[in-house]
């Protein structure tokens, strides 16, 4: 059988490096080794089936399958072919570290909408990236994006909400994310609170007290990122349970605040008592994220109130999983952001929050150094994460 299987496989279906399969039942052949188990776990896979030692072996990614008639396939040799049932036309890396990162061209979104703000209603800008190989009629898993202190977009936009001018490293998420199969929202939580010119950023204001308290990352742009997820499952190319966010900076405080939803609610009487608004939004399917990873956000809430720099202390725990990657030499964060992350890693005695030290990193490293092996490490396992939530 292997014989009539490799006598089928012409040069288009030897691959090194990346498998491009269609809807259905796809031949394919390897000229290198492959470990099925890590190639193939993602949620677009049906099944692996490849003929060896005379017998047929098999493996089912997304279920437990009957393996008492067949043997489970855990490796493809160099030259060996192989059956792949997708349920959807994508892309997979047999290594994760075949992508060239510095090559990927960031991508202007292909659309810039308006989408509503679920707690009043206002309106805001947000920038959508369709995957590479998009089709209306399929469903795709989705990320939200949560910008940093510095806005949506390049400082020399004239008019800041300019497709064009988006910032490139939004623009290199969404060409990334878009190759492997994810559409993408980019929410932009300043330019239409404009506020003394806001929409160019505030980084350049050190305490967050003295930025507008309409931008705040912790009462206002959780609901933001809420707005997204929303309105990317109001969509029905969308796979509504498969909606993740990716939070940088101040946006990834804001992811972190989104991950305490829950226990901010049990907290609400309290809260309110002591005279602070939080985001307040229902505990419904529509607001809920399937996985939160947040780039060297501000652990601690630095400036903040006592009994707001409280929810990231005794009163922060997640229900759902959340993955937070620092820097390890972060020179705009504060010195004490390392022990304050720690702790939220310690609070929270289950399984769902995971926390990362990039080593020999600085802030944004995701982008200014995504050629150095420690980065590009970081960079896969973040797409795996979103590959298999």
């Amino acid at each position: 059988m292997m014989f009539k299987i490799l006598s089928l496989i012409t040069g288009s279906l030897l691959f090194a490096g990346t498998i491009t399969l269609n809807e259905g039942w796809n031949l394919k052949g390897t000229s290198e080794d492959i470990d099925v188990n890590k190639t193939f776990s993602k949620k677009s896979i049906e099944a692996v089936w490849g003929y060896k030692n005379s017998k047929w072996e098999c493996f089912f990614p997304n279920s437990t399958g009957d393996y008492s008639k067949f043997k489970k396939l855990t490796s493809i040799q160099k030259g060996d072919g192989f059956w792949v049932l997708a349920n959807e036309k994508t892309t997979i890396e047999t290594d994760k570290n075949s992508i060239d990162l510095t090559a990927i061209k960031g991508k202007i979104p292909d659309k810039t909408l308006s989408i509503k703000e679920v707690e009043t209603n206002e309106t805001l800008r947000a920038y959508l990236w369709l995957p590479d190989t998009y089709s209306p009629n399929k469903k795709y898993p989705a990320v939200v994006m949560a910008h940093g202190c510095g806005g949506a977009h390049y400082k020399d936009d004239p008019k800041y909400w300019n497709a064009q001018y988006v910032a490139g490293k939004y623009k290199f998420w969404g060409a990334l994310l878009n190759r492997e199969g994810f559409i993408v929202l980019l929410v932009d939580s300043f330019t239409t609170r404009d506020n003394n010119d806001v929409g160019k950023g505030v980084c350049n204001t050190s305490n967050p007290l003295d930025r507008p308290s309409k931008i705040d990352p912790v009462s206002i742009r959780p609901a933001d990122i809420a707005s997204g997820i929303a309105y990317l499952k109001s969509r029905s190319d969308v796979n509504k349970n498969r909606v993740g966010v990716l939070g940088f900076s101040n946006g990834a405080t804001s992811a972190l605040v989104f991950a305490n939803h829950t226990n901010l609610l049990k907290r609400e009487e309290e809260l309110i008592a002591e005279g602070k608004k939080f985001f307040d939004l229902p505990l419904e399917n529509k607001y809920k994220a399937d996985a939160i990873i947040a780039l060297y956000p501000g652990c601690g809430l630095n400036g903040y109130s006592p009994e707001t720099q409280n929810i990231f202390k005794d009163n922060f725990e997640v229900d759902t999983p959340t993955y937070l990657f620092m820097a390890s030499n972060d020179h705009i964060l504060p010195a004490d952001t390392k022990s304050k992350c720690t702790n939220l890693e310690n609070l929270n005695n289950n399984s769902l929050f995971h926390l990362e030290e990039v080593p020999n990193t600085d802030h944004q490293f995701d982008y200014y150094e995504r050629d150095e092996k420690p980065v590009q490490e970081a960079i896969y396992k973040i797409l795996n994460i979103f590959e298999t939530m």
